[in-house]
């Protein structure tokens, strides 16, 4: 009887276990006093946030949340676990993360040509120069498919079928997009740009057991970090298919909600480690997350993974109130996530708006976050 008493015990300690493993993943919240922050600063800095477009608003320093806001509009009726669109931000936290986990698998090289995994650039004179990190940092020259003053759905010829998806839009960023200039010389940001660094990428794990980054990225990563799948939606939820790959575009597209955004940045925070098991290798991380070595244009730096840079070649930040380490993911209309290793902060904002009219990646930032920030929380540099 004792036997099967014990029996029991173990057995129910087991399945408790195991529940608790399968349970999602969510932050832990604290008083921002708790972590000497000083919340009347906090507060006045998401007023002023939420005065200028912001949905939602999520603050987290030492793995705490200390500040989480959310406005509720016709819509978007939200909180932490309802996706939203991140626009641009998609390039680092979805296409940049898939970049990262094929390196980690040791199936491509950041500095690998391009034509290794894009054949028909081999024998172009330009193209054939340009390689996987210039692709993932807007210096490979490839031309963007935005149109200033027109919609991208109204832009003429090639690029307006890009964003309409009227073709295939990697067929078109592979052959038709031109190239501007020598690869590695200049900034030039690129939506085609990124859609090829999905395609080289999904030629390196075509072999895998998951052949396309959506699969990819979920079954490797994103359900080991406990996020749920309603909180993940990549690519336009389309799969184009072109030469038997399998093609989900990071240029934009992306719903994913204010936790799962956060939870990439913590993971990259972590330098890969995901509470205590190493997902992706800390150095495959560190040469993602550095500088293209291209001169900086006046948005600041580019990683070679989507991201953008705090560090800039020159010695100078991009967002002086910020710690150097700081990147962040980036698109229109302010949806951002930023983080920073030393400091241990992750913020994420999502809106409806620009928080101001102007450069989301230099003035506005550290103006409306940066700044702020760091008079709450004390120092924040170097």
């Amino acid at each position: 009887m004792r036997a099967l008493l014990l029996t029991g015990i173990l057995l129910l300690a087991t399945f408790t276990l195991a529940e608790a493993q399968q349970r999602p993943f969510d932050f832990q919240t604290a008083t921002p006093e708790s972590l000497n922050v000083d919340s009347a600063i906090l507060k006045e800095h998401a007023d002023e946030l939420f005065r200028r477009g912001t949905r939602a608003y999520l603050v987290i320093y030492e793995d705490k949340v200390i500040y989480e806001r959310y406005r509720q509009d016709q819509h978007w009726k939200g909180d932490r676990y309802t996706p939203h669109g991140t626009a641009s931000a998609a390039k680092g936290v979805i296409g940049g993360l898939a970049l990262m986990l094929a390196m980690h698998d040791g199936l491509i090289k950041p500095d690998d040509l391009a034509h290794k995994y894009i054949p028909q650039w081999k024998n172009d004179p330009l193209k054939s120069k340009i390689s996987i990190r210039q692709l993932g940092s807007h210096t490979s020259g490839l031309s963007d498919s935005t149109e200033k003053g027109t919609s991208n759905m109204e832009a003429p010829g090639w690029k307006g079928e890009f964003w309409r998806h009227d073709r295939n839009p990697f067929l078109v960023s592979r052959d038709e997009a031109p190239i501007l200039f020598e690869p590695g010389t200049k900034h030039q940001y690129s939506n085609p740009g990124i859609g090829m660094m999905n395609y080289a990428v999904t030629v390196a794990i075509k072999d895998t057991k998951h052949p396309d980054i959506r699969t990819y990225l979920w079954e490797r990563l994103i359900k080991k970090m406990g996020i749920p799948q309603a909180e993940w939606n990549v690519g336009y939820g389309k799969t184009f298919e072109l030469d038997g790959l399998k093609l989900v575009g990071s240029w934009g597209g992306g719903n994913v909600s204010p936790r799962a955004m956060a939870a990439v940045g913590r993971l990259l925070a972590n330098k890969g480690n995901w509470n205590g098991e190493q997902l992706i290798n800390a150095k495959v991380i560190e040469d993602a997350l550095r500088p293209s070595g291209a001169p900086s244009n006046d948005f600041g730096g580019f990683a070679s993974s989507g991201f953008w840079l705090n560090a800039r070649i020159d010695g100078n930040k991009t967002w002086v109130d910020l710690p150097l380490d700081t990147a962040m993911a980036a698109g229109a209309k302010d949806q951002v996530m930023i983080f920073s290793p030393t400091r241990k902060l992750i913020v994420v904002r999502f809106g409806d708006e620009n928080i101001e009219q102007g450069s989301f990646a230099e003035n506005i930032i550290n103006k409306y976050v940066g700044a702020p920030l760091a008079k709450a929380l004390g120092d924040l540099t170097p």
